[in-house]
């Protein structure tokens, strides 16, 4: 239930809506209960004392005239009443999803990193539909059934006391039935919501690694891998099927018993003068009513089983606490020029207990270019992704103008980086979107200087539409060269005072790479830079290079100097050229 009062928060925007929806919904519900009056009234007419003709033919107009005007304001009511639950329903999804999305733009990479794509889509597209179907049909069809349940018992002992304990005699049995069928159906269908997470899951996974699928040729293993997945759902929505089929007809059998007693009781009655045919006719009408509500409970019972499941899986999305996030009284930083960042005694670990940064100290001076480099696995990108505050160090410190990153508004240290990192993301839509994702507000002008600093101008206009040019799924109609320097152009629009280049030019030919090296060069001047290059021939200009090992500095100093030392970088160096040399020496 706790999860259910949390959903009837997203309820009062349309509070308004809902209520009269309900309301409206009551009153057919007293339309639907006076029909059987007007029936009994008209076999009275036939069945009890004998009426002058004129009298029978003007009560059966009034009949006529009374029922077409309840069915006309039935019709307008039963469309009010769809529409505004409707409305309420599809409002709360709404609602819903967006606070899903914007809470989990709050939460930190780690969970990402954690998490399946397909299982957080599911969660934002599939389970939170589960709240139309409450709010437009569950909770309404609750109230309006209890109402009918104690109405129509109020009504059933009022035509006959007798007759009216018999139609309790399988309640009992009933309860104990919905009952049960609550509690295998909730585990059931948590089951079914999770298997179909799954499939969403591995169908993400394989629709984004497609090429990998087929350069690969294990299309077969994969369409085995899916099978499973969808026979494992396949199984668990049967067994939730099964579970309402096993019970519901059980239900309806049982209440069945109860109109056969009535009807073999109350026939009795009617045989002893104890009952007239008019009201036992209304009462078996009525008895229809009074049954009905309790079998609905069993279909509505399944329905609050998927959204007990469905509310788990949603909220514990919600329940999430951000990492990452504010400290009270967090300071301010302007986007202003002149940004030092130190790492002090830094440690960092992704699993607990597996460090990848050790007591890390190093300096990125303002104003000037600060290259990390080192083997594969050393911490190199760990660290970028320590400034922007993606994830938080274990131990130690990460400062900005000697303040700690943590002790800065998380918005406003973001706002002074700019990142581009080596694994290029753009988004589905035009070149001009991507680039303008820098800087929203940015002129035409200013977007094409970018885009021609980062050495992309001339290709985008070799394109029919220019930089309307859609480039597809993250980006897939461009070459890996052509998205760096997008990706680049992008963070050059940003115009921030720190620039984190991870691998910037790691895809691109050499003569790209020597253009966006002088763009870099100029754009560099009175920003803080961090790069990292593996392509040491890019950062020999570098004021400072760092050489990382295991997540230690082993070393640092300009190209020259660590050249002449003869130690890890010089090999690093030797290594990269020494195959230029033969081919060259080859030529």
């Amino acid at each position: 239930m706790h999860y259910f009062k949390r959903y009837f928060d997203f309820v009062k925007p349309y509070r308004w809506l809902w209520i009269f929806g309900i309301l409206f919904a009551i009153i057919l519900t007293g339309i639907d209960l006076y029909i059987p009056l007007v029936l009994k009234r008209f076999i009275s007419l036939f069945t009890e004392t004998p009426q002058a003709r004129e009298e029978v033919l003007r009560v059966i107009r009034d009949m006529v005239i009374v029922l077409l005007i309840i069915y006309i304001v039935r019709a307008v009511l039963r469309g009010l009443t769809a529409s505004f639950n409707h409305k309420v329903g599809y409002g709360v999804v709404c609602d819903l999803r967006e606070k899903l999305y914007n809470h989990l733009q709050t939460l930190s990479a780690k969970y990402y990193s954690e998490r399946q794509t397909g299982k957080i889509m599911y969660k934002l597209t599939s389970d939170v539909h589960i709240g139309e179907e409450l709010f437009a049909h569950a909770f309404p069809e609750t109230v309006i059934n209890l109402i009918i349940f104690f109405g129509v018992s109020v009504i059933l002992f009022q035509i006959n006391f007798e007759l009216a304990l018999f139609t309790l005699i399988p309640m009992p049995v009933i309860a104990f039935l919905i009952i049960r069928f609550s509690l295998k159906s909730r585990k059931a269908w948590r089951k079914v919501q999770e298997e179909l997470a799954d499939i969403s899951a591995v169908l993400q996974d394989n629709i984004v690694g497609m090429n990998v699928i087929q350069s690969f040729t294990q299309e077969k293993y994969e369409e085995g891998r899916f099978k499973t997945e969808s026979e494992s759902h396949f199984k668990a929505a049967m067994n939730a099927v099964n579970t309402w089929g096993t019970y519901y007809p059980i239900i309806e059998f049982v209440a069945a018993i109860g109109t056969i007693m009535t009807i073999w009781f109350g026939g009795n009655l009617v045989l002893q003068g104890k009952l007239g045919i008019a009201n036992l006719v209304a009462f078996l009408l009525y008895l229809g009513f009074f049954y009905n509500p309790i079998i609905s409970l069993g279909r509505l019972t399944e329905l609050y089983q998927r959204g007990f499941a469905n509310a788990e899986r949603i909220f514990s999305v919600l329940d999430a606490v951000p990492e990452i996030k504010d400290k009270p009284g967090a300071l301010a930083i302007s986007k202003t020029c002149g940004k030092e960042i130190e790492l002090t005694n830094v440690g960092f670990e992704y699993i607990k207990n597996k460090p990848v940064l050790h007591e890390l100290n190093l300096k990125a001076e303002s104003g000037k270019i600060t290259a990390l480099v080192g083997p594969s696995g050393g911490g190199k990108t760990t660290v970028i992704h320590l400034i922007p505050r993606f994830y938080d160090p274990t131990s130690g410190s990460v400062k900005i103008n000697g303040v700690d990153v943590r002790d800065l508004k998380l918005e406003d240290v973001r706002r002074n980086i700019a990142l581009v990192l080596q694994d290029v993301f753009l988004f589905n839509g035009s070149i001009r979107d991507n680039i303008l994702y820098g800087k929203r507000d940015a002129t035409d002008e200013q977007m094409k200087m970018a885009a021609a600093l980062a050495n992309a101008h001339d290709y985008i206009m070799d394109f029919k539409d220019g930089y309307e040019t859609l480039i597809g799924e993250r980006g897939v109609k461009l070459s890996g060269g052509q998205k760096q320097r997008m990706s680049i152009a992008r963070a050059l629009l940003k115009d921030s005072p720190i620039l984190l280049l991870d691998e910037a030019t790691s895809s691109v030919d050499t003569e790209t790479e020597h253009l966006i090296q002088q763009a870099l060069e100029r754009l560099t001047k009175n920003r803080t830079t961090l790069v990292i290059a593996h392509r040491l021939s890019t950062i020999q200009n570098a004021d400072k290079i760092i050489v990382l090992e295991k997540g230690r500095v082993v070393e640092e100093g300009t190209h020259d100097n660590l050249m002449s030392r003869k130690t890890l970088y010089s090999k690093l160096y030797k290594v990269q050229f020494k195959p230029q040399e033969k081919n060259t020496q080859g030529l």
